[in-house]
C-alpha cells in the first residue's frame, strides 16, 4: 500500500507514501503559525523600540497607533483564515511559504508601533500580506477554495 488516508481530515484525501514523513498535521501547523507571527511581532517591536521620533506630537502617535491597531486585525483576519487553510492537507512548501508570509506580515505592525518605521512596518505587512495572496491564488488544493457559480 503506497498511500495513507487521513480520513480525520478530508475522508476522500490521501496522502502518497513518499510525503508520509513531510505531512504536517493542521494543529502543527496552526501552532507554528501562530508562534511564528508572534516572535516575528516581537522581534519587530523589540528591534525598533528605542527608535522614537525626535519631537512625538502626541495626536499625531495616536492616530498612527490606531492605524497600527488596524493593521494588526486585517493581520488577525488573515492569519484566521491560514488556520483555516491548515484544516485541510497542505504541501510542505506551501505550508512554510504561508508561514512565512504570515510572519513578514506580523512583523509590520510591531516595527511601526514606535511610529519610527512607518514606511519599513507598512512594506513588510503588505508583502506579507501579498506572499500570503498571491498563494492562496495560486494554491493547487481546490478543496478548500470556494466553488464558483457556474455562470
Amino acid at each position: 500500500m503506497d498511500q495513507v488516508s487521513v480520513s480525520a481530515l478530508a475522508p476522500d484525501v490521501t496522502i502518497p507514501a513518499r510525503n508520509r514523513r513531510l505531512f504536517l498535521t493542521p494543529a502543527s501547523l496552526r501552532v507554528v503559525l501562530i508562534a511564528a507571527a508572534a516572535a516575528a511581532t516581537g522581534l519587530a517591536w523589540f528591534v525598533t523600540r528605542d527608535d522614537l521620533p525626535a519631537n512625538p506630537d502626541a495626536e499625531l502617535i495616536r492616530v498612527l497607533q490606531f492605524m497600527t491597531l488596524a493593521k494588526g486585525l486585517i493581520g488577525a483576519g488573515a492569519l484566521w483564515m491560514l488556520s483555516i487553510r491548515f484544516r485541510y492537507p497542505t504541501a510542505p512548501r506551501h505550508a512554510f511559504a504561508y508561514i512565512a508570509g504570515a510572519a513578514i506580515m506580523a512583523s509590520g505592525p510591531g516595527a511601526m508601533w514606535t511610529t519610527a518605521h512607518i514606511i519599513l512596518g507598512s512594506v513588510l505587512f503588505y508583502a506579507g500580506l501579498g506572499v500570503i495572496v498571491m498563494l492562496a491564488l495560486t494554491d493547487g488544493s481546490a478543496k478548500w477554495k470556494p466553488r464558483s457559480s457556474g455562470a
